[in-house]
């Protein structure tokens, strides 16, 4: 049992440093394309967006629109015919988070390259600003990560088990729903 905890807790571990990693994608003119990210109550979440260039077009050329937008719908952040930008927020919900992107242009046959971080949680921590207002070290702030990584893990068991819980006791009362419903077709 120790060594399973030990292995998720490193999986954990691994996957919010993964989450950090910027990736490309591409969004054909005239399309939407939409990126989610689960964030939890009171987490920091930030990104980065900006067209990766072609060499054939010129740069005015090529614009995007984003909108984000909480659980509930509700607009965080919305910008219109950007070559950039970046947009962070504090989560005032769990749940599922969604950054829209469109091409406000249509070009036939044509797609822009979009480069995108979103960091949230121990990720979006600005590690430089934390090592010197606090006067540490390399070794010291690395320390410093990982005891924040291993708060935010703990914070995400207990999340988890909660969640695991309630969806334990909604199964078993829809079990005795069915039970209750059998029984009265019977009489």
């Amino acid at each position: 049992m120790g060594w399973m905890m030990v292995l998720i807790l490193l999986l954990l571990l691994l996957l919010i440093e993964l989450g950090a990693e910027a990736f490309v994608f591409h969004l054909p003119s005239g399309r939407t394309r939409c990126i989610s990210e689960d964030i939890r109550l009171g987490a920091v979440s930030v990104a980065h967006y900006r067209i990766v260039l072609d060499e054939d077009a010129a740069s005015g050329d090529q614009k995007i629109s984003i909108r984000v937008s909480d659980p509930y719908g509700d607009s965080l952040h919305q910008t219109e015919g950007v070559e950039s930008g970046l947009f962070a927020f504090t989560a005032a919900h769990t749940g599922q988070y969604t950054a829209c992107f469109w091409s406000p242009h249509f070009r036939h046959s044509s797609s822009l390259s979009i480069n995108f971080t979103w960091k949230s949680g121990v990720a979006a921590k600005d590690w430089t600003r934390v090592a010197k207002r606090e006067k540490l070290d390399g070794m010291e702030m690395e320390l410093k990560k990982l005891e924040d990584s291993a708060h935010a893990i703990h914070e995400e068991m207990i999340f988890l088990r909660k969640r695991s819980a309630a969806m334990a006791s909604e199964e078993l009362f829809c079990k005795q729903e069915d039970s209750l419903s059998s029984q009265s077709q019977i009489l």
